[in-house]
């Protein structure tokens, strides 16, 4: 997250420290969240898991601009829903279903907008 905030303040990648620190995190969280559950052999691990490694992956690959971020806030969101519901809170499931409707909704918006940088540049006229 501290990657997305810098890149967001600098508007410029973030240092190159800080990418790899955050590329350390990721296997290091969730080898915690495996440690944990010493093992994955229920379907809330499962679902857990899919949620945290939603989330850590998310998160980088959205700091890093990369559009396959929503994908992975889509599993976490979902996982999560799944989650709620086979632990009889399903009054939190709706909360997840109107998360995973902003997140096409920013998918859409950001296929849209790469769709028109793209046409744009292809309508420039080259400058001799």
């Amino acid at each position: 997250m501290l990657c997305g905030l810098l890149v967001g303040i600098r508007r410029k990648d973030a240092p190159k420290w800080l990418d790899l620190i955050a590329l350390l995190v990721i296997p290091i969280g969730l080898a915690m969240s495996l440690l944990d559950f010493r093992s994955i052999p229920l379907l809330n691990h499962i679902l857990e898991f899919a949620g945290s490694a939603g989330f850590l992956i998310g998160s980088y690959l959205l700091a890093k601009d990369r559009i396959s971020g929503y994908g992975w806030f889509f599993l976490m969101n979902a996982a999560t829903a799944w989650l709620l519901y086979i632990e009889h809170y399903p009054l939190f499931v709706p909360q997840q279903v109107v998360s995973i409707i902003f997140i096409i909704d920013a998918t859409v918006q950001r296929v849209k907008s790469l769709r028109a940088a793209k046409a744009l540049k292809l309508t420039e006229i080259p400058q001799h």
